[in-house]
């Protein structure tokens, strides 16, 4: 019997096609992951930055608005905290 001929053989080397280009698929899938992962995490990073920012600024701010407030008769009050949101 020949080799080209075995069905078994034949079926053989087409799922083992079928499962390289999978795994390259898969390894595809795996680099951007991570790509979106070290994204995320300068976001993240971003985004500390400005809460932190807003958290420091907030104090004078609000003496500059209760400041002009007082000046023009309004009062909207103090500025608003930055609450943390859990997506």
């Amino acid at each position: 019997m020949d080799i080209e001929e075995d069905p078994i053989l034949t079926r053989l080397n087409m799922i083992d096609k079928k499962l390289q280009r999978i795994i390259s698929k898969l390894d595809l899938l795996e680099k951007k992951t991570d790509k979106c992962e070290k994204s995320c995490d300068n976001m993240d990073m971003h985004i500390d930055f400005v809460n932190d920012t807003y958290a420091t600024l907030r104090s004078p701010l609000n003496y500059m608005q209760t400041q002009f407030n007082y000046l023009a008769g309004n009062d909207n009050g103090p500025l608003q905290q930055i609450k943390d949101k859990n997506f």
